[in-house]
């Protein structure tokens, strides 16, 4: 009688509760519909270290460090026509929103030759090193716009802004140049198209073969069919969840669609499939939905908890981006479980779902004779896999950090190519701004030698393309006042003469050394144009600067800053947020078992199986000399949620199947044979959804798709022979056994 009132109070609260998911799904469409895509760099930093805190002192004593520069090439710059188009597109860029500046050949040809003597330009620009390696190059061939910007925070605004910067650089296609445009924001646009992109691309070929595999499951339509509409009304959820809550989507949480596919498909197949096998033998489709309600609702509870402790994990992470991950993938979790214990059921009474085929469904018989085989050769599967911990555990020796947000685009992609031919022919697009400060003042005269010092060293690093100085501006300023002299191209003779050269600037030039001089003269800005993008190849420079600035001469002090540095920062932090991280999931996802099992041998049992897939995903990493950065820097704490899934169907099963079976052998052979197909099914189903993304050209979601998938395989296979052979070394060394084993005798 109580368990009758027990089956009639859940079917009335799991009727209530799919009411109101479906209700709550209709209404979480518009909001899943309208949420942005933002992958602003300032979105992967960290706000509670120190250099945040310098970062945003510098902003506010210099400005925005975002910059735009259109560089073109293909003519004679210094062309009367020539330069004629270049005004012509530099007083159409001063009127460009967001656009503070404009630095570049019109620029001083207007400023300071009244747009005349264009013969006299070109030797001023080419005598001496003030404008190489930054507003032009090398050769003279190459000439940038340098614009400063203070970009806009919505993205369209963004976009905006560099259709109205390509709209102004037009006089300069007319004429014919070629003109390439690169910076943050155009990085930004690139990165948010691409998601959405590859987010469209890939879901539809996962979504295909997922249903694939599901028919072969099923062999129903029906039952594919509850299966698919429960996940989707997750996804919905979730997205909309995100939309209401006001948060964006990134490169990183682009793949949470996926990844919830692919997740939630996992229990309610389970679920469905125990159903079919119950209505097999039992004729009533509600006595079934109770049976496979009595069989699943743990385990599946169990594995959308532990799931969803390993994507909370993420939460260590010092990048916004990846705790939102964390955080929505959890939740979605947890909404796909009650989706799946509500909706699911009621799908599979109103659509009445038939059982697999006329008869009870056989067990796979691939994953029985691995069992077996696993058993008769227990010390040997320990053994192997003994080794391959080994293995792994070594490999991690040659695991690199390493980002670069070019690399993670394709090679042939536009905005790679403008990056590269800037980079390799104009300037640095990476800066690294360093702030000195000078309490007696920048012109005094005893503060030169230990910066030009700094300067020559910092120029002479390879991959710095130019070190611009406020002490240049002050070599300038000397040669323009010995009437064009290159010989002048010094700093002045003491501080009076300096000083004379900046009381004579006008207000337009005061303003521009504003951007390199403030607070009075006492805080000086170097900005390091670095060529190449490699967060290592950064962060070298980075460290020597530093110990440049340790250098320097009382009272003259300094710091490193800039948002690349910072980012460079945060992506050598995800070693550290990888062991954090992953510790946690580890103990919370087995603390879940042990509670959920109530035994801590079988979850000790755990350990092993899903460890190995961990470690076998980094030392493929090491293999393919796969960097950690801000995409792979997941894949631990997420693929040791969704491996352990399987496990504990198995152990489940497996506990179940002790009570009633009179040997090991016996009961794991049961055990198999009921889980075998749903999470080979699942399984593979999951690695299609992964692999998919492997398909992805941005790179980021590439490689997690392919790490992801490898761990899954590696987890099914572990689970299929190593918890046979552990259980099996566990019974034959214990005179009492495991829990509900009975003692092992001539086994």
């Amino acid at each position: 009688m109580k368990h009758t009132e027990e089956i009639y109070w859940w079917e009335r609260l799991s009727r209530r509760a799919a009411v109101v998911l479906l209700l709550l799904g209709i209404a979480a469409i518009p909001f899943a519909m309208r949420i942005p895509v933002d992958n602003r760099m300032e979105n992967f930093l960290s706000v509670r270290s120190k250099g945040a805190a310098q970062y945003d002192r510098f902003r506010a004593i210099f400005g925005s460090d975002e910059y735009v520069i259109a560089a073109y090439t293909g003519k004679d710059l210094f062309d009367p026509g020539a330069l004629d188009a270049q005004l012509d597109a530099y007083d159409l860029l001063r009127e460009v929103p967001f656009v503070k500046r404009v630095s570049g050949v019109p620029q001083v040809y207007e400023e300071v030759f009244g747009a005349e003597d264009a013969g006299e330009l070109k030797k001023d620009f080419l005598a001496t090193p003030f404008y190489k390696n930054f507003l032009i190059s090398e050769d003279g061939k190459v000439a940038g716009l340098f614009l400063e910007t203070d970009a806009p925070v919505a993205v369209e605004g963004r976009r905006e802004l560099i259709r109205a910067i390509e709209s102004a650089l037009q006089p300069l296609r007319d004429y014919g140049f070629s003109v390439y445009v690169v910076g943050s924001a155009t990085l930004h646009l690139v990165m948010e198209d691409i998601t959405t992109q590859e987010t469209q691309r890939t879901f539809p070929v996962a979504l295909f073969c997922s249903l694939l595999m599901m028919i072969i499951l099923f062999r129903s339509f029906r039952a594919m069919l509850v299966a698919v509409l429960s996940t989707a009304l997750t996804i919905v959820l979730v997205v909309g969840l995100m939309g209401v809550v006001g948060a964006p989507m990134s490169m990183v949480t682009s793949v949470l669609p996926l990844l919830l596919w692919v997740l939630g498909l996992a229990n309610i197949i389970h679920i469905t499939r125990c159903y079919q096998e119950h209505h097999a033998a039992i004729n009533s489709v509600h006595d079934s939905v109770v049976a496979a309600l009595r069989d699943k609702a743990l385990p599946c509870a169990l594995a959308a908890f532990t799931t969803a402790c390993g994507f909370l994990s993420l939460l260590t992470a010092n990048m916004r981006p990846i705790q939102e991950l964390g955080v929505f993938a959890a939740a979605g979790l947890v909404i796909s479980l009650v989706v799946n214990l509500s909706v699911g059921l009621l799908l599979i009474r109103l659509l009445r779902v038939p059982a697999h085929g006329r008869k009870k469904p056989r067990p796979m018989r691939w994953t029985v004779w691995s069992g077996h085989f696993a058993m008769r050769h227990a010390r040997l599967m320990l053994g192997i896999g003994g080794v391959l911990v080994a293995l792994t555990l070594y490999s991690l020796t040659f695991l690199r950090v390493e980002s670069n947000t070019l690399s993670f685009l394709p090679e042939d992609l536009d905005q790679v190519r403008h990056y590269m031919f800037v980079s390799e022919r104009l300037t640095g697009l990476d800066s690294l701004e360093i702030v000195v400060e000078v309490p007696n003042g920048w012109l005094d005269e005893r503060c030169w030698g230990p910066m030009e010092s700094l300067t020559e060293q910092l120029s002479r690093q390879p991959g710095v393309a130019r070190v611009v100085s406020p002490l240049d501006l002050i070599k300038k300023l000397n040669q323009w006042d010995h009437d064009f002299d290159p010989a002048f191209y010094v700093l002045p003779e003491n501080t009076a003469a300096a000083q004379a050269l900046v009381d004579e600037l006008d207000e337009a030039a005061q303003e521009e050394l504003s951007r390199i001089v403030a607070e009075n003269g006492t805080v000086m800005r170097i900005s390091v144009l670095i060529r190449d993008a490699s967060t290592s190849h950064f962060l070298d420079i980075a460290r020597q600067a530093e110990e440049f600035l340790h250098n320097l001469p009382p009272p003259m002090t300094g710091y490193i800053t800039g948002i690349v540095l910072l980012l460079a920062e945060a992506e050598l932090g995800l070693v550290t947020t990888q062991i954090t991280s992953f510790s946690f999931a580890f103990v919370s996802i087995f603390l879940c078992i042990l509670i959920g099992l109530r035994s801590w041998r079988l979850t000790l049992v755990s350990f092993a199986p899903n460890l190995l897939p961990i470690l076998c995903t980094f030392g493929l990493m090491a293999l393919l000399d796969v960097p950690l950065d801000c995409a792979t820097v997941m894949v631990a704490s997420v693929a040791l949620g969704i491996a352990v899934d399987n496990a504990i169907h198995m152990l489940s099963a497996c506990k179940q199947s002790l009570r009633s079976e009179h040997s090991l052998a016996a009961a794991m052979e049961t055990a198999l044979g009921r889980v075998g197909p749903p999470i080979t099914i699942s399984t593979a189903t999951a690695c299609i959804g992964f692999f998919a993304m492997g398909w992805s050209v941005f790179i980021p979601i590439h490689y997690f798709g392919i790490l992801c998938g490898f761990a899954m395989i590696v987890a099914l296979v572990a689970d299929i022979m190593l918890i046979p052979a552990i259980l099996q070394v566990l019974a034959a060394r214990t005179s009492v056994g495991l829990e509900c084993v009975p003692p092992q005798s001539g086994e």
